[in-house]
């Protein structure tokens, strides 16, 4: 399916054309290949995406859609890897609806072809969760040493790839030792191996991070800007719109926020992580001068973030889907897989006997709620896909125990939370919409010389806007 879809993308100019975050990530892939990356240390984004590319540009060739090709069986794997978590954990048949309603997840396969983030973060979910739900049962020491040395490693490695998921870890280590029945110097074993694996990854994205040159940095000094970039008054509603006085690009966009926040600072040789502080301090304080307004921005972006629209963040996949079979497929997309995965959380809260799904609740919640003080798109979503389907497919299997037993009470509690999640996902979630992101394509398609590509997408902004003010009642 992802390489059918590739291959029906290929045509396209705009889908052969790299520019804003991907172009970031390729050059960046270059760099690490050519090894003059510490030249532009610390780095102006989450390199995760840059560095796994790298590794591939060395085996397979610097040609992107041997790359692509090569991020269409990660995402083929992370399937697979979603089956065999669904089947550990609630048995054959549901870990192979898991599995199937992962192969065509719709936005998985949307990022997967394209060299972001997004593309490597459910199967690193997958296998962190699986790793997980494996410690859980083991009994044996040395397994569960080794496997609580990957579970922690595989879990931090994610925030190279998105520095928030960085929360991931601490609460995964309390859900994984807070059990009374189970003995102290197995809450130690566990406990221990999993920290070290953690702090054995934070060691090496630490020298990712840190110039040669320069103060140890864990994580790239970046989420000053990015809480700033989400909480100014025209991107309150989960939007990451550039400030009139900077640009688009990564690059340009890290640059003009660097300059004025050395200006802010008042000095001109201020550090990176200065610099970036100095953001975070400053966009607090606007915050307390402004609480309502704060707080408004932040209950917008989280029910943006549960919305069943798949925000553009640059790339978006409503425009993808016109031109690509395989995304019209009728498999459950965000909004019949969420109100099914509360569903799941909820019936499996208490359940004692497959620990695992208050893991996977716990995970599908850190990770919404790492992503709610920045900026909403769809790619934030993709490290909880594995736990959405899972949930999802676990209130599904509620639902149908609920039928057989005709127990019309939760059946009852079961369909009303559905219906009003069904809902409320599905209202506008406000905000300009898509059009601004497609004239950001459209300029920066342009300065790439893709001409084609920058008039299609500047007709889809105009189109875009049009319907917009239509529905306000306003003349076009």
């Amino acid at each position: 399916m992802r390489l059918i879809h590739l291959d029906q993308m290929r045509g396209y100019e705009d889908f052969r054309t790299l520019i804003l975050d991907e172009s970031w990530s390729w050059d960046l892939a270059a760099r690490f290949v050519a090894s003059t990356a510490d030249a532009i240390r610390p780095f102006d984004s989450d390199p995760g995406a840059a560095a796994v590319l790298s590794v591939l540009v060395r085996i397979l060739g610097s040609q992107p859609e041997l790359i692509l090709a090569a991020l269409a069986v990660t995402g083929a794997l992370a399937a697979v890897v979603i089956q065999l978590l669904g089947i550990r954990v609630l048995g054959g048949a549901a870990g192979f609806a898991c599995g199937l309603i992962a192969a065509g997840y719709r936005p998985a396969i949307h990022h997967g072809g394209h060299l972001l983030d997004a593309a490597f973060l459910p199967i690193l979910a997958a296998l962190a969760l699986l790793l997980a739900s494996v410690l859980i049962s083991a009994r044996k020491p040395l397994p569960e040493v080794l496997l609580g040395i990957a579970a922690g490693s595989t879990t931090a490695f994610l925030a190279l790839f998105q520095a928030p998921l960085i929360l991931l870890a601490p609460v995964l280590l309390v859900i994984l030792i807070f059990d009374r029945k189970m003995k102290p110097a197995r809450q130690i074993r566990r406990g221990a191996s999993f920290t070290v694996g953690v702090l054995v990854m934070l060691a090496g994205i630490s020298c990712i991070q840190t110039p040669n040159a320069g103060p140890r940095l864990l994580l790239p000094p970046i989420i000053g800007r990015e809480f700033n970039l989400a909480n100014r008054d025209g991107n309150r509603a989960g939007l990451r719109l550039p400030p009139p006085w900077a640009p688009s690009d990564p690059a340009g966009l890290a640059e003009a926020y660097r300059t004025e926040g050395a200006r802010q600072v008042g000095a001109a040789n201020v550090g990176a992580l200065a610099v970036d502080q100095a953001w975070f301090d400053m966009s607090g304080r606007e915050a307390a001068e402004n609480p309502w307004g704060f707080l408004h921005g932040w209950a917008w972006r989280a029910f943006r973030l549960i919305n069943a629209g798949e925000t553009p963040g640059p790339l978006d996949l409503a425009f993808e889907t016109g031109r690509s079979w395989i995304l019209r497929l009728p498999f459950p997309g965000w909004a019949i897989l969420f109100p099914l995965a509360v569903v799941g959380g909820l019936a499996t809260r208490r359940d004692t006997k497959r620990p695992a799904m208050g893991l996977s609740t716990g995970w599908f919640l850190i990770v919404l709620l790492a992503a709610s003080p920045f900026a909403i798109s769809s790619r934030v979503r993709m490290a909880a896909e594995p736990a959405l389907i899972l949930l999802a497919v676990s209130g599904a299997m509620s639902i149908a125990s609920m039928l057989r037993k005709r127990d019309g009470r939760a059946l009852a509690a079961a369909a009303l939370t559905i219906g009003i999640l069904g809902v409320a996902i599905r209202l506008p979630a406000g905000g300009p919409g898509a059009a601004p992101f497609h004239r950001i394509l459209s300029d920066a398609y342009a300065g790439r010389g893709a001409a084609d590509a920058a008039e299609e997408h500047r007709l889809e902004a105009a189109r875009l806007s049009a319907r917009a003010m239509s529905r306000l009642g306003q003349p076009r």
